[in-house]
């Protein structure tokens, strides 16, 4: 994933553990997120990835293990109260490759967000952050773990906060996107001051499962190991 993003954060956790384990020349690479992964894969450049469950691959890949979950978070500014002020917004989606925009785009369809009316952006996490300060964005979609440290270090910013889609947006989306889970971001999983944390209410979200995925030709000895 990109650098200082959960993606990255744990893959060097696993990398330092099987250098230690087994061969200390474990590379860990960034890429742009789940759809790049899986191509690197499958064309040999690399021998485990982290994808998202939502990703589609061809045939001859393999899935070793469940990592964790991963949640939409879709982060605006403070003065915004509802999906609705965002009717004729712009987005920004993650990278082009990325996990974010398939997931993003069916939640934003299924709210009542119209494609016509709404403005996507594909960027890194950094440059949507940036462009949502500098309001040529109005909100940044990021499917990642609780927790993500950018995240975390931008809503301390103190002028954004996390939108909460509706009580309800799961079963919304449950037959538009059949990949997601049912998921929430609870109350101040983000500090942003002593004693303060974002959201200030845990809200509904959706998600996603990281998996830790391989070609099928690594020997199933080494998967479990």
């Amino acid at each position: 994933g990109e650098a200082g993003g959960k993606y990255d954060e744990v893959a060097r956790a696993l990398g330092d553990a099987m250098a230690e384990e087994f061969d200390p020349g474990v590379v860990v690479e960034i890429s742009s997120g789940s759809k790049r992964n899986l191509e690197r894969l499958q064309k040999g450049q690399t021998d485990l990835s982290f994808v998202q469950n939502d990703v589609a691959g061809e045939k001859g890949i393999r899935s070793i293990s469940t990592f964790y979950k991963e949640v939409l978070h879709v982060i605006v500014r403070k003065e915004t109260a509802s999906p609705e002020q965002l009717s004729n917004g712009t987005f920004s989606l993650g990278p082009a490759g990325g996990g974010t925009e398939s997931l993003a785009v069916a939640t934003l369809r299924q709210v009542g967000f119209s494609e016509k009316n709404i403005t996507f952006r594909r960027e890194s996490l950094e440059q949507g952050l940036q462009a949502l300060r500098e309001e040529s964005a109005d909100a940044v979609c990021i499917v990642t773990g609780i927790g993500n440290a950018t995240v975390s270090r931008f809503l301390a910013e103190g002028e954004f906060t996390l939108l909460d889609l509706g009580k309800d947006i799961f079963d919304s989306v449950r037959y538009s996107y059949p990949f997601a889970h049912p998921a929430s971001i609870p109350a101040g999983a983000y500090p942003v001051k002593p004693g303060q944390g974002l959201p200030r209410e845990s809200i509904a979200s959706i998600g996603t499962t990281v998996l830790l995925v391989c070609r099928q030709d690594l020997p199933d000895e080494h998967a479990f190991a």
